[in-house]
């Protein structure tokens, strides 16, 4: 039987240099850039799940694994690698996404406007600039249904929280006021896929 051994440990240490360089990364930013809250809250779940995603690992490096064991043990460092993958961009793109880098006084009426609508439910949009040349409401749900999955195989990994939204608009446009009112537009599709309007409408076709 083929020894599977040698890769979990290379899988595994590829996967904890990983968690450790975008940790920094997004330490380096919150020591140098000031953000809001919002933003703030994504990072800090980005931080938490790369936490928990190291215990995890580093246990299984260290553990004597069964042979029988070892391709389950491949399978959820597959796991961890779709979810690794999609926080990646988001994580670069949230760290660059300071107060000084954002459309920061429109982002705050834009929170303070969909927390109206949504009330009593919680809004956390978080607006990150883009190198694409449009605006648009990053779609969460794949990231969102791997972390659930991953939080059954991980012990204490917190599932992406539900009312956690993003928005994106172009690196070029960040002072650019009345282009970025789009971002109003972009929020409409967040509500409506965050409450029974979305339901509602398929219900009735």
């Amino acid at each position: 039987m083929l020894d599977l051994s040698p890769q979990v440990q290379n899988e595994g240490f590829c996967l904890l240099r990983l968690c450790k360089d975008l940790r920094e990364f997004i330490l380096s930013g919150k020591t140098r850039k000031t953000y809001l809250l919002e933003t703030k809250r994504f990072l800090k779940y980005i931080t938490k799940s790369l936490e928990a995603i190291d215990s995890f690992v580093r246990q299984a490096v260290k553990q004597e694994i069964d042979p029988p064991l070892l391709k389950s043990k491949l399978r959820e460092f597959d796991s961890i690698k779709k979810v690794l993958a999609g926080l990646y961009v988001l994580t670069e793109e949230a760290v660059d996404a300071d107060t000084l880098s954002i459309p920061y006084s429109l982002t705050i009426f834009l929170n303070h406007t969909a927390k109206i609508i949504e009330k009593p439910k919680k809004v956390a949009l978080v607006v990150i600039g883009s190198s694409d040349l449009m605006y648009y409401k990053y779609n969460l749900k794949r990231l969102r249904k791997l972390s659930t999955d991953l939080s059954i195989v991980i012990k204490d990994y917190p599932p992406l929280p539900e009312d956690i939204g993003v928005l994106k608009f172009p690196y070029c446009a960040a002072q650019e006021v009345l282009a970025n009112c789009v971002l109003f537009h972009e929020m409409g599709h967040y509500i409506y896929e965050n409450t029974k309007l979305e339901q509602d409408f398929f219900s009735d076709i």
